[in-house]
């Protein structure tokens, strides 16, 4: 299939004309929206969890050669997520947490690409981004617990039920890299269209070596959509 869709975008490109070269700039913009949602355990003793994504992005950047561009930018991404616990033993009580998670990462970016041209109008791009920002997140959780009544058993743990609720906050400063491939169409000699494919990346937390994570990750549910203006 992805083999048709490049025979196509080359067939539509049979007027030869150059959209990039040295001395050119290249302003983009592009996100991703995203839905997800897992289920797991067993009757009485289950996991949800539901979430919402958003990552923006633009960059302005320069070819220093015909291939190759250096550039910066700037990223934003947002998530809501709900998760939802509950456990009970069937027969004396039940207990439920919730909990709501916002979070909201402002990056500034440095990157550096190369350009290579598949067919006329189309180039799959391969770009270098490093990445400093800064993470805020909010949290508002609440937990239930509550007995069940049997009507003539006596429980020794007494009768009653608990409700509390607490909301928490924290700032994370935040440093990445990551490698990322692309592909580039130019509908005309400016404007462009693009497809992030995901990438490979490495994050740090508050500049913890102990708090890092390595990211592959290639599912198109997290590909990028964005358009292109060369001058």
């Amino acid at each position: 299939m992805n083999r048709i869709i490049i025979t196509l975008l080359c067939i539509f490109s049979l007027n030869a004309y150059s959209q990039i070269e040295n001395g050119k700039f290249l302003i983009s913009l592009d996100g991703n929206f995203n839905k997800s949602g897992t289920e797991s355990g067993v009757q009485n003793n289950s996991l949800v969890s539901q979430g919402k994504y958003l990552d923006l992005g633009t960059t302005v950047g320069y070819f220093v050669t015909d291939n190759f561009i250096i550039g910066a930018g700037f990223n934003y991404v947002w998530s809501d997520e709900d998760r939802t616990s509950q456990f009970s033993n069937l027969t004396s009580f039940i207990q439920a947490e919730t909990m709501n998670i916002k979070s909201h990462t402002y990056l500034v970016d440095v990157y550096g690409g190369y350009y290579y041209q598949i067919c006329n109008k189309l180039y799959f791009n391969t770009n270098l981004k490093f990445s400093f920002g800064k993470t805020k997140v909010e949290n508002k959780n609440m937990f239930v617990s509550s007995e069940i009544y049997t009507p003539g058993v006596i429980s020794e743990r007494g009768t009653g039920s608990i409700c509390c609720s607490w909301d928490g906050d924290s700032d994370t400063d935040c440093f990445s890299v990551e490698l990322l491939p692309e592909l580039t169409y130019f509908v005309t000699p400016k404007f462009g269209l693009n497809l992030g494919l995901g990438g490979v990346g490495f994050a740090m937390a508050d500049w913890d070596k102990d708090n890092t994570s390595w990211l592959v990750n290639f599912n198109p549910s997290y590909w990028r959509l964005g358009f292109s203006y060369c001058f």
